[in-house]
């Protein structure tokens, strides 16, 4: 089952589902047209490069074949104005399908059942992020932002869910949501509302899972959904926004049934002690619709002189005691959504506007996001289980060193296949790949 997660297959099972796009226009060769549209505006991500396409275009005409062809199985290499032409009228949900069919990939050939932590749960971090920012291009779904001086600029937005655990290097990028201007709201949409949407496309997609947000997401009507679509949360929540919860943890403190549960642990430098509160059955607010939550604290100290290093909280349907408590604050979203956000290309790096696919201003701002999380996703499998891409992501332990050398290597040098470039990559690194023990007992 391992195979069906190699980079050649992911390749070839992304070619199939990008074939299959809708396409209105009539022709001979329309199919092939959308197709290599598709895997053109995909390939400039997952290479990442803006100038991917111009590159192998003139590799193309000189020699007859290029890695366009090679390595994403392109047909023609179409231009820029093509790709945007043909795509257009494509939805950008038409991508959703390839998202859920990555994780059941996953979850079929079993890489992400260690994944599961609190409460034998997963965890997807749900986080807010606009990918660029312009004064001048903008468009209906764009959020904005208005300077003192009166200058507004214009920022396309979107909530970014990934599946997380501790100590994983890597995360799972799952389908977008776009935080857009809403009919009926008198304001802009914000990453709660989205992440509403969110929830209500997956319900029933995916089982046993905790969601994790910061605050902006602590609320009940929010938490309320989630166990409603059959989601589990651990959501932080600040003392100035929740201020009913504090009095009764308070009163619990006063009272005596505050649990407290200290951990001394020394960080390389100096002794720090982790001091976990928690109570269960606590209002999250008033009224007589009140949604009951466990709620816990975490005040990391420095030994020596007190000195407050951090403070945590959150609230929680997940039960909580002294056995379990330091695994679920494991849990909490803050580091791993900033994490996760490391794992995505950096701001300065983002193809969105800044290449072939601007303008933005509709459906097409929206498709350039999931084309960016999907190439984020489809690594993954990669990463997990095919063992040359393993070996060579982690001599190259910087992502972008990576993704500097792809680029370099495919603009210069033409390979017959994936396996031939990370076989190519993995000689130049003095590496080796151990034989496979199932062939050696043949």
């Amino acid at each position: 089952m391992m195979e069906a997660l190699a980079v050649e297959h992911r390749v070839h099972v992304r070619h199939q589902q990008l074939s299959s796009l809708p396409d209105d226009r009539k022709g001979k060769t329309i199919r092939d047209a959308i197709n290599d549209a598709a895997l053109g505006a995909f390939a400039v991500f997952v290479t990442p490069s803006p100038s991917f396409l111009a590159h192998q275009r003139t590799r193309q005409h000189a020699n007859g074949r290029s890695n366009a062809e090679s390595l994403v199985r392109m047909g023609a290499i179409p231009c820029e104005h093509q790709i945007r032409t043909w795509l257009d009228p494509v939805a950008p949900a038409q991508l959703f399908p390839v998202f859920a069919e990555v994780y059941a990939a996953l979850e079929g050939a079993g890489p992400m059942w260690s994944w599961r932590v609190v409460a034998d749960q997963r965890l997807i971090a749900v986080d807010g992020t606009d990918y660029v920012a312009s004064q001048e291009i903008h468009g209906a779904r764009c959020s904005q932002r208005t300077h003192p001086h009166g200058q507004v600029t214009y920022v396309p937005q979107a909530i970014t869910p990934v599946i997380v655990a501790p100590g994983q290097p890597e995360v799972l990028t799952l389908e977008p949501e776009c935080i857009t201007p809403q009919d009926g709201h008198a304001k802009q949409d914000w990453a709660q509302v989205a992440a509403t949407r969110w929830m209500a496309r997956q319900a029933g997609r995916y089982r046993r899972v905790t969601i994790c947000g910061d605050d902006r997401y602590g609320t009940q009507p929010f938490g309320e959904l989630l166990l409603h679509h059959g989601f589990n949360f651990l959501l932080v929540c600040q003392p100035a926004s929740h201020k009913t919860l504090y009095d009764w943890i308070a009163a619990s403190e006063a009272a005596g049934a505050l649990h407290h549960c200290p951990i001394r642990r020394w960080n390389g430098r100096f002794h720090a002690v982790y001091t976990y509160r928690y109570a269960n059955d606590v209002p999250w607010r008033e009224g007589d619709d009140v949604l009951w939550v466990n709620g816990c604290e975490l005040s990391i100290t420095q030994e020596a002189d007190g000195t407050m290093l951090s403070h945590h909280a959150f609230a929680t349907p997940h039960p909580l005691n002294r056995t379990n408590v330091e695994a679920v604050v494991q849990a909490r979203p803050s580091p791993l959504e900033h994490r996760a956000r490391d794992q995505q290309c950096p701001h300065n790096q983002r193809l969105s506007s800044r290449t072939s696919l601007r303008p933005w201003p509709t459906t097409r701002g929206r498709r350039v996001t999931h084309a960016e999380s999907l190439s984020l996703a489809v690594p993954y499998g990669a990463g997990g289980t095919d063992q040359k891409y393993h070996l060579v992501r982690q001599a190259l332990a910087a992502r972008q060193t990576f993704l500097q050398d792809l680029q370099a290597l495919t603009r210069y040098l033409l390979f017959e296949s994936w396996d031939h470039r990370l076989a190519f990559m993995l000689q130049g690194l003095e590496l080796s790949v151990a034989p496979d023990p199932a062939i050696i007992s043949k």
